[in-house]
């Protein structure tokens, strides 16, 4: 049985909801034990779980630090983690996701997005699942949502927003391009806040603009269109199984076996 721990320093719902999905496919598809310990507290990983280091002794901290396990998965923004991480270093193989590219690496480094592999970085993808419960409280209740930088959250946030039919408006990023697709969301300008949707919108070859006077293979759509188009793009690209698969792999070439 291919097992890990997982220790999640990310914070926001929607980061971890994406983390939910791939842990249970790799649960329940390949035959793996992940166990999940998180910085904070544990919403969106309560199904898996998870348990908050906060909550645990410190005699339980000790064992778990130095127990049998072989390795372990750090989830962070950048370079961030645990003060006792280097002690995990010294008696495990490790792995170090981040969901932005700067600093150094405390494990085998990975990315989510390809955009953001600068030095040939493995890039496991996110896994992404329509959230129709309507407790989801961090999911926008309107027709749009307005994304601030179209960073790696940015992203995780817009899919799920363009799966449950909210139209994402955002400044142009190669992040965003990759995981909503190119005509995936409304692009406004750096000092735009206030495009309004309710025009139409050009997609013409992949590329979305409010008002655009392209004419080239034009296809004119509504607003509602570009969220349709995002959630196939998700669907079809960021499969849930597709990345607890690629992650499987990666542990077990880690570990030196064949996956």
């Amino acid at each position: 049985m291919l097992s890990c721990v997982w220790f999640v320093m990310l914070k926001r719902s929607w980061e971890t909801a994406a983390l939910n999905c791939i842990a249970s496919e790799m649960r329940e598809n390949f035959d793996a034990q992940i166990t999940i310990y998180t910085q904070g507290g544990i919403e969106g990983l309560e199904k898996l779980n998870a348990f908050s280091w906060l909550s645990l002794r410190p005699i339980e901290k000790g064992l778990i630090i130095l127990g049998k396990s072989k390795l372990w998965h750090l989830w962070s923004y950048a370079d961030e983690a645990p003060s006792w991480w280097s002690i995990i270093r010294t008696r495990a193989r490790t792995m170090h996701t981040k969901l932005i590219n700067e600093g150094i690496w405390r494990g085998h480094p990975s990315v989510m997005a390809h955009a953001l592999a600068e030095n040939g970085e493995t890039v496991i993808p996110p896994g992404f699942e329509s959230m129709i419960e309507s407790n989801v409280k961090w999911l926008p209740n309107a027709d749009k949502l307005y994304l601030e930088n179209g960073n790696m959250s940015d992203a995780m946030l817009g899919a799920y927003a363009s799966l449950n039919g909210t139209s994402v408006v955002a400044p142009h990023t190669a992040i965003l391009d990759e995981i909503l697709g190119s005509g995936g969301y409304l692009r406004k300008a750096a000092n735009d806040m206030e495009t309004n949707l309710n025009n139409k919108v050009t997609i013409t070859q992949g590329e979305s603009s409010v008002n655009g006077n392209n004419t080239q293979d034009e296809v004119h759509v509504s607003s509602s269109g570009i969220a349709s188009y995002a959630r196939r793009n998700i669907q079809e690209k960021f499969q849930p199984v597709e990345s607890a698969k690629k992650l499987a792999l990666i542990y077990h070439r880690i570990l030196g076996e064949k996956g």
